[in-house]
């Protein structure tokens, strides 16, 4: 069926592509432009038939086509230019094509296919909207005499129906290299121009170069910035989480310069930084040298394929580098793949936000990490179940367990990404099987009152009340409870 549309399309550019340039040409000096807006039709016109339109005049649709873009090219040569691309403009060049795009798109079918096959998954108001808009160039004047709705109205619908055949476009070509539920395909087209014919490889091959192009460069000052931007309490906070020593191998991924290698430095006794830009590290040997720590290595390479053997280290951690790499669960698998078993794997990374400009000042290609979308579990009728439910509001359900061992069970074999219980519980589970978990993230202050239970009237209530504020005061409570637990739960971070 494909090779009878092609045959059909070719046989009409035969007959009419050079009425079409001809006409093009009477009214752009270009004569370059020219060529291309004919391309621009016949694409079109590729499009529409392989969707199943049929066209009943096809030189008077291709010509209709034709003045509707040279009206676009006059009202965009009159309010935009090339170095300084606005909404609209974005809107023109969708499917800007020259020779190039329509005759690849005659070659490969399979290529065409997946447009169509795009084009049918989207709402039907959409379908209309952008063959209308996209493929017959319909000014939004005569769009709006059609359907009854305002101008305004039409240019947010549009700029929807765009946003969705772009991200699910671009699913679909990616399929083979990513996941089609990557995050990053929510907002691929602002890191990538779109364009039909663009080989995904090569994408992703300029996504990666910009990254590490952007690192090269913020090299000589990327210090300074790190001392103003992160949390003064990472090392403290990283001291007391695991219990570091000297025979410890820990992995430092994105160690830029050496920020966190520095600081694991004195716990363990061998830390190995990787990082994909040359001159962080180089910056991170002169520091490690600096410092005398001759224990710290470095290797060039890319997170998403780590230049380690399996299970080769005890601790794999990131900061900060989530956010900046293209597959953020390929990281995740690399990290648990370098990791002897037992051993931890710990992230710290930026939370997830609306600050659009990112990308362009610090190269980001995520806004952060939603925890919203982890999959939380905790036990029935808990107040850690309560929490979830009226203050996290998680956008996946909350898994409920009848019992603790349940619920433990579901975060060791990965059911699971985060059991939210009584603090003591969880102390107690982690003590008694050490090697089954992660550190304990922290603690969420609920101010809940607990306490004995007496007769009304009883004269014991005072005296209880007494001697509990008293063992509070005195440190007793807290004392017993890192003797029961092993742990100080002062020192817990408390989750906000």
């Amino acid at each position: 069926m494909m090779d009878t549309l092609t045959n059909s399309v070719e046989e009409l550019y035969t007959l009419y592509h050079k009425d079409i340039v001809r006409f093009f040409a009477q009214h752009l000096a270009d004569r370059e432009a020219s060529w291309d807006l004919c391309h621009e039709v016949f694409v079109r016109l590729l499009i529409t038939l392989a969707s199943g339109t049929q066209l009943q005049h096809p030189q008077r649709w291709l010509m209709r086509v034709a003045k509707n873009l040279l009206i676009d090219t006059y009202r965009h040569q009159q309010v935009t230019s090339e170095a300084n691309l606005s909404f609209d403009t974005h809107e023109l060049a969708m499917l800007a094509s020259d020779a190039t795009t329509f005759k690849t798109l005659l070659e490969r079918q399979d290529m065409l296919q997946i447009i169509v096959e795009t084009f049918h998954a989207l709402p039907e108001k959409y379908q209309r909207l952008l063959f209308w808009r996209e493929i017959e160039r319909l000014p939004l004047q005569e769009i709006a005499l059609r359907t009854g709705a305002t101008e305004p109205v039409l240019s947010t619908e549009l700029w929807r129906a765009r946003k969705l055949l772009q991200k699910e476009y671009l699913r679909r070509r990616f399929k083979g290299l990513l996941s089609s539920d990557e995050e990053i395909f929510e907002h691929l087209d602002a890191l990538v121009r779109f364009n039909l014919t663009a080989l995904p490889e090569e994408q992703l091959q300029h996504i990666e170069t910009h990254e590490r192009d952007y690192f090269e460069r913020i090299a000589p000052t990327w210090d300074a910035y790190v001392a103003s931007a992160y949390e003064v309490e990472l090392q403290e906070r990283l001291t007391r989480l695991l219990p570091w020593h000297q025979d410890m191998t820990v992995l430092d991924v994105g160690t830029g310069t050496g920020y966190l290698a520095g600081m694991m430095a004195p716990l363990v006794g061998n830390v190995i930084g990787v990082d994909c830009s040359p001159a962080m590290l180089t910056r991170a040997g002169e520091k490690m040298a600096q410092e005398g720590y001759q224990h710290v290595s470095f290797q060039e390479g890319m997170a998403e394929r780590l230049p380690l053997a399996p299970g080769s280290v005890d601790v794999a951690m990131c900061h900060m580098l989530l956010h900046h790499v293209v597959s953020p669960r390929t990281v995740l698998g690399e990290l648990r793949r370098v990791v002897r078993p037992g051993g931890h794997v710990l992230i710290i990374d930026a939370h997830t936000h609306k600050h659009n400009w990112t990308p362009e000042a610090f190269g980001d290609l995520h806004y952060g990490t939603d925890l919203k979308k982890l999959q939380t579990c905790a036990q029935t009728n808990t107040t850690g179940l309560d929490w979830i439910k009226t203050k996290l509001h998680p956008n996946k359900a909350p898994l409920a367990y009848p019992a603790t061992t349940a619920a433990f069970t579901a975060v060791q074999i990965g059911r699971c990404d985060a059991l939210i219980l009584d603090t003591p519980i969880v102390a107690s589970e982690r003590k008694a099987n050490p090697g089954k978990y992660g550190p304990v993230a922290g603690q969420i202050i609920t101010h809940e009152q607990y306490g004995a239970v007496f007769q009304k009237g009883s004269k014991l209530v005072p005296e209880f009340n007494t001697s509990i504020k008293k063992l509070w005061s005195n440190g007793t409570i807290p004392k017993l409870q890192k003797k029961w637990f092993a742990i100080d739960f002062t020192k817990v971070p408390v989750l906000k």
